[in-house]
């Protein structure tokens, strides 16, 4: 068998390296915008921007991690949200706080997670105002004031429709009122 030597010819313009010098600027740019967005709970331009630098550079795995990431976030989000409504039961309560320890999981910082979790907060009864006051109203019952462990108890529930505990502690404490004030309407008859 014999030797062979070949020699190929590549030119390469000014402008073809001009070209790929911005290319790889701007994917630079976009790599660290995405990661940046991505840190600060900005799913959605984590996952253009992802995206954008996906298209100059096909192998960049962080797109499909971003995307996925907010698109699991995004569901969760919205199944939270679906439970957070007047006369949630503490399973279903549960539930939403399950699949917030999950989305915080992916992610944090997810713009959405802060704000569900001070509603989730207060529809479980974590809220030390509506405590406070359901306290209160338990006070006043117990020493003899219906009417004004109801009003407390009202007031709670007002303050914080979707918590459920002050829901209720209110339907509890007017049945009772009105329990007491129909024996006392008894007894005058």
């Amino acid at each position: 068998l014999g030797k062979a030597v070949t020699s190929v010819s590549v030119t390469v313009s000014d402008e073809d390296i001009a070209t790929g010098k911005q290319k790889s600027a701007e994917l630079a740019r976009l790599k660290e915008a995405a990661t940046s967005a991505w840190s600060n709970g900005d799913l959605d331009a984590a996952c253009q921007k992802a995206v954008a630098a996906q298209q100059i550079d096909p192998k960049f795995p962080l797109a499909a991690t971003y995307c996925s990431g907010r698109d699991r976030v995004n569901a969760l989000v919205h199944d939270i949200e679906a439970t957070l409504k007047p006369g949630a039961t503490k399973a279903e309560l549960d539930g939403a706080q399950s699949k917030l320890d999950q989305a915080s999981a992916i992610n944090p910082k997810a713009k959405p997670l802060a704000d569900l979790k001070k509603r989730l907060d207060a529809a479980r009864g974590g809220s030390v105002d509506v405590s406070k006051a359901l306290a209160g109203a338990a006070q006043a019952w117990n020493s003899g004031d219906a009417a004004g462990a109801a009003r407390i108890a009202g007031d709670a529930a007002k303050a914080s429709p979707t918590n459920v505990e002050a829901q209720l502690q209110k339907k509890r404490y007017d049945e009772g009122l009105s329990a007491l004030e129909a024996s006392v309407r008894t007894a005058k008859d």
